[in-house]
């Protein structure tokens, strides 16, 4: 597979020189430049804020000292979604591709451009190292919409598109119509593009599943089979096999779930099939009942990381929050 870095700084693969690659929220917190649980939350506390890309600091500037590095795409893809207006969003200007690679399909974003170059639209091919615009500063989440020049920089997301339906959800669920469409940040469930990235560039054997199965689940759901999950029929690539029958079992016993192994940012990582005999009382009253049902939960992982809190403990009983309870309707609403 081949992926590659979308601007001219390339000091994320020069040993010692990472720093000049981030571009942080502030010098002394350089961390806040990455993915991950990097930033402050509502509590206030370091660390329990959400970073779902990774900001990729500039290296060529013009007199007047804005950013005039080139964006491009980090591999062969097709353009599914283009925001030229810089106030009508936190991510500002902003450019999605999809990219289908021989395992997977996944979507890169590009935000807070300053430009989108000619012929960027919706559907048009284009190649990985392709111009797709120039860094900028936009984003709504400053007063005069421009983040300030010392901080320019590209915010970079790869993600997992959630489903091709959230528009309606979310329709539904605020009684308004949501910016962006389906190409709204909240349907684009991004993984960590700094590791995805070098690992590409490192194995030559490299395949998103692979890279996927190398993170630590922190929770698993098990979903109703018989009823339709929008999400695994947009993302069929993430099933798996189902079990194979039991030893001195003459038939095997009849796939009634699906379950789905999450990180903790609630990123999907695989689906298994499951079968009626796989599953404990509890679990298979809850599909009776057509409710999904947390399965698992890797309290060491969450003890690490659970700035997303979209599972909780309470008291002996792990439970998803009503944040967790809200990623699992996005993924299986149906219109």
């Amino acid at each position: 597979m081949v992926v590659g870095l979308p601007t001219p700084n390339q000091f994320l693969f020069v040993a010692g020189r990472e720093a000049e690659f981030y571009q942080p929220v502030e010098a002394s917190r350089p961390h806040t430049a990455k993915y991950g649980c990097t930033r402050i939350g509502t509590s206030g506390a370091e660390g329990s804020g959400f970073h779902e890309g990774m900001d990729i600091r500039c290296v060529q500037r013009d007199k007047r000292g804005e950013p005039t590095d080139s964006v491009a795409a980090i591999a062969d893809g097709a353009v599914a979604f283009v925001n030229p207006l810089g106030g009508a969003s936190n991510y500002g200007i902003y450019v999605v591709v999809r990219h289908e690679f021989h395992d997977a399909v996944l979507y890169s974003l590009y935000a807070h451009l300053a430009s989108v170059a000619h012929g960027i639209r919706p559907d048009a091919r284009v190649a990985r190292g392709q111009p797709l615009g120039v860094m900028g500063r936009t984003s709504n989440e400053f007063k005069d919409g421009m983040i300030p020049k010392d901080r320019a920089h590209l915010h970079l997301e790869i993600c997992v598109f959630a489903t091709p339906h959230f528009a309606e959800w979310s329709f539904r669920k605020n009684k308004r119509a949501v910016e962006h469409g389906n190409f709204n940040g909240r349907n684009l469930m991004g993984l960590d593009p700094a590791a995805f990235i070098t690992a590409a560039r490192s194995d030559s054997w490299f395949t998103v599943r692979k890279f996927l199965d190398a993170q630590t689940t922190a929770f698993a759901v098990l979903f109703d089979s018989r009823e339709p999950i929008p999400f695994l029929a947009q993302n069929q690539w993430l099933l798996r096999a189902a079990s194979e029958p039991r030893p001195n079992q003459p038939l095997a016993a009849p796939v009634v779930a699906v379950e789905i192994s999450f990180d903790h940012t609630g990123l999907p990582l695989r689906a298994v099939p499951r079968r009626s005999n796989e599953l404990n009382e509890e679990q298979q009253r809850a599909l009776l009942q057509r409710r999904s049902i947390l399965s698992s939960v890797n309290e060491t992982e969450l003890a690490r990381n659970n700035c997303r809190e979209l599972v909780k403990q309470e008291g002996r009983r792990w439970t998803l929050t009503p944040r967790g309870v809200e990623l699992i309707e996005i993924l299986t609403f149906t219109p």
